[in-house]
């Protein structure tokens, strides 16, 4: 009974003690410097609407300012049924080569969505 104590408290400190010296050990026994540089991975940022009208070009604006290289941000926004004038607002911004526009007709359903339509 003696060693199934010592068993389960070597289990429980572990993690607190053993995994901290055991990342202590092997960075003196194996060093690895980090690697220091300036990335900019390419961002891709999605955007679904519906019926934004009121918002869309302030936040489409905001998202062409951003502070990133426009050659690696891409900006797609993808319209769900829209009603109102937010079609119209995506067809002006068709031009702009960092946007990219898909326009669903019909809104579609969410997946846990079990209203018939």
């Amino acid at each position: 009974m003696t060693w199934l104590f010592w068993l389960a408290a070597a289990a429980i400190a572990y993690p607190y003690i053993g995994y901290a010296g055991w990342l202590w050990l092997r960075a003196k026994w194996r060093p690895w410097p980090v690697r220091r540089g300036f990335i900019e991975p390419p961002v891709s940022i999605v955007m679904i609407v519906r019926n934004e009208d009121a918002v869309l070009e302030r936040k489409l604006r905001n998202l062409l300012e951003l502070d990133y290289p426009a050659t690696k941000c891409q900006i797609v926004i993808v319209s769900d049924g829209s009603t109102d004038a937010t079609e119209s607002i995506l067809h002006e911004q068709a031009c702009n080569s960092r946007v990219q526009i898909m326009l669903n007709q019909l809104p579609g359903a969410k997946p846990w969505d079990s209203t018939p339509r």
